[in-house]
């Protein structure tokens, strides 16, 4: 699904350099062949990963844009969000296997 979108491939190379985030692909990029926007849940554990990913900006000039949408671990499960919009694992966090879906 990455190959679909320059720019979302670069952000999952760039998630890589942080093992403790999760990301999720939802909304209309998971249905549409062509999605106004990419929505990405990331999970975290440490808010200075979210920073540096946030200034390495890759959500702004692209289209369709990227929508990032942070959230801690304890927050996604307060609010179930995977659930509720039937998220889809782009790239696990270290110790979990590709290819899980989201619940």
């Amino acid at each position: 699904m990455i190959d679909r979108w320059p720019h979302l491939r670069a952000l999952y190379k760039e998630l890589s350099k942080y093992p403790f985030v999760e990301a999720w692909l939802f909304g209309s990029a998971l249905v549409s062949p062509i999605p106004e926007d990419i929505d990405v849940l990331l999970m975290y554990s440490n808010r200075d990963n979210i920073k540096a990913l946030r200034e390495a900006d890759y959500w702004r000039d692209y289209v369709p844009p990227i929508h990032i949408i942070a959230m801690t671990h304890s927050e996604e499960m307060h609010y179930h969000f995977k659930t509720v919009t039937r998220a889809v694992r782009l790239l696990p966090a270290a110790g979990l296997q590709a290819g899980s879906t989201g619940t």
